[in-house]
């Protein structure tokens, strides 16, 4: 019989927003349905630009030149040399790239529990120990993570914004946790919701190139739009990209992704209509939701998450929801059961929804008074 590793053996599949819960799945059938609101994804689409560089690509049986006519790209856009660039399929090739540049078997990382799973995923695939800390009031407690700080820790994961709660730290507060951390321990500072969160005052706009440890993911699957095409890239200092090129795959990122990401870059005004309606919409849904009773964490993302009783309010909610033709993501996969993430989509498509979660609240209530019920025959 062929053997794998234990630590392969425990670790979980990754299942995407509309596969996470399979009530959901059966009740909507294979397709997605209309009013899709589980992965992050940019309701408006992509840039027109960028459709239109795909378009014209008619070169396909080539190799790509491994990200560099985007590197360029990027170098131009963001005043940087290319040298302090690396691209892939997605931040999360990156994330795997960095946990096998500079971890291995036995190490430690450390991140906040609760958070994008996949960083936990790829290290436990390396047989690498993930070690977390709670969160404070469902932000990063970055006073925690320093103390928990070890010589063994290779790597620290921070997301901010942090999926699946929104929540931001500032650069003054990365800088006082950056000063306790060791010279030789990475710090991968995800800001896959970049684009949405800048607009805070307080959010750190620097790729800390002046940090030799510091990796800063971005992606152009949010709020370009570009999901589809797997797209991400990494900023850091020369040395530190170098590492990682020689350990990545050869051809990560391809040539379609690479032509619509330049394109989606000269259109910036999609861009600010992108962000200017994801912060109309979030605020109407953070508002509208509390009026309705529901407990939601304050976001700076394209998303909100709404904190809920139990683990059977937040099945019974995403189940009902998937019933209706609207599906959110259940947290469950998270480790916060008693959680749904909605994306923030369209006017209408937040309309529908709100709609939706203002019926099912006098359900939700009827349901918690029947489980008390149930709970005090026992």
């Amino acid at each position: 019989m062929l053997r794998v590793p234990q630590f392969v053996e425990r670790l979980e599949t990754y299942e995407p927003g509309w596969m996470a819960d399979k009530t959901v799945v059966d009740g909507i059938g294979l397709g997605r349905p209309n009013l899709y609101l589980a992965s992050n994804e940019n309701a408006a689409g992509c840039s027109p630009a960028a459709l239109q560089a795909i378009r014209c690509q008619q070169v396909l049986h080539r190799y790509p030149h491994s990200g560099r006519s985007i590197r360029h790209k990027l170098a131009e856009v963001l005043s940087l040399s290319a040298r302090n660039i690396v691209v892939g399929n997605g931040s999360d090739s990156i994330i795997g790239t960095a946990i096998r540049t500079f971890g291995q078997r036995g190490d430690q990382v450390l991140t906040s529990e609760s958070t994008f799973p996949s960083f936990g995923i790829q290290a436990r695939a390396l047989g690498i120990s993930v070690r977390t800390v709670p969160y404070k009031s469902w932000c990063f407690d970055l006073d925690a993570l320093a103390a928990a700080l070890t010589p063994a820790t290779k790597i620290v994961y921070l997301p901010n914004p942090n999926n699946p709660t929104g929540t931001m730290f500032t650069d003054e507060e990365f800088r006082t946790f950056h000063k306790r951390v060791s010279d030789s321990t990475l710090v991968i500072l995800d800001q896959a919701y970049f684009e949405y969160a800048v607009e805070d005052a307080g959010y750190p706009r620097s790729p800390y190139l002046d940090c030799e440890n510091v990796l800063t993911l971005r992606t152009f699957s949010k709020a370009y739009g570009l999901a589809g095409l797997r797209l991400g890239y990494g900023l850091a200092p020369q040395r530190l990209i170098d590492q990682l090129r020689k350990i990545q795959l050869p051809f990560d990122s391809n040539c379609l992704a690479e032509a619509a990401a330049v394109a989606a870059l000269d259109d910036q005004d999609f861009i600010s209509t992108t962000v200017s309606a994801n912060r109309r919409n979030r605020a109407l849904a953070m508002n509208k939701l509390r009026q309705l009773e529901y407990t939601v964490v304050p976001s700076t993302a394209n998303f909100v998450m709404v904190v809920l009783s139990s683990a059977a309010e937040g099945s019974f909610l995403t189940s009902e929801l998937g019933k209706r033709g609207i599906v959110v993501r259940w947290l469950r996969s998270f480790g916060l059961p008693q959680c749904i993430r909605i994306t923030i989509g369209s006017s209408e498509e937040m309309d529908a929804c709100l709609r939706e979660m203002a019926a099912l609240r006098p359900l939700l209530a009827q349901e918690c008074l029947v489980r008390d019920e149930r709970c005090e025959r026992k």
